[in-house]
């Protein structure tokens, strides 16, 4: 997967929001080791397999507004950092998905907190799912 930024937002606490297309390649394979060698052998920086807990929320109004819309709003929760992403649901091309992404981090993994952020993410949801709840 790879991320193309396309500009800065300012975001709370001194860390970037930012609104930019992901391109992401997706691949089906039964044989993982020349993928794994591959990648080996292509990694700038790697010191081998890490492991990483992360935690998904996927929230929605109960009429499906961000979905129609054209958007999905997840809050991920990594090692005690918590950030909101609405990426658009445009359809993959073949094995490409090019989509939009909006991410702004978060004090906490709450939908309240979100829905009173003044970030890119919480000012988007708001004018999507109007006085609706997140569920």
């Amino acid at each position: 997967m790879t991320a193309q930024r396309h500009s800065k937002l300012s975001g709370t606490e001194g860390a970037a929001a930012t609104d930019h297309r992901e391109i992401e390649w997706q691949f089906d394979t039964d044989e993982l080791d020349p993928v794994e060698g591959w990648l080996g052998r292509h990694a700038s920086g790697s010191s081998g397999p890490t492991t990483l807990g992360i935690t998904d929320s996927y929230y929605d109004t109960d009429d499906w507004r961000l979905y129609r819309a054209g958007y999905a709003l997840r809050v991920r929760e990594t090692d005690g950092e918590v950030e909101a992403t609405m990426k658009s649901l445009e359809a993959a091309e073949g094995s490409m998905r090019n989509r939009r992404e909006i991410s702004e981090p978060l004090e906490d993994d709450k939908p309240a907190t979100l829905m009173e952020s003044r970030g890119p993410v919480g000012s988007m949801s708001r004018k999507i799912i109007g006085g609706r709840g997140l569920r």
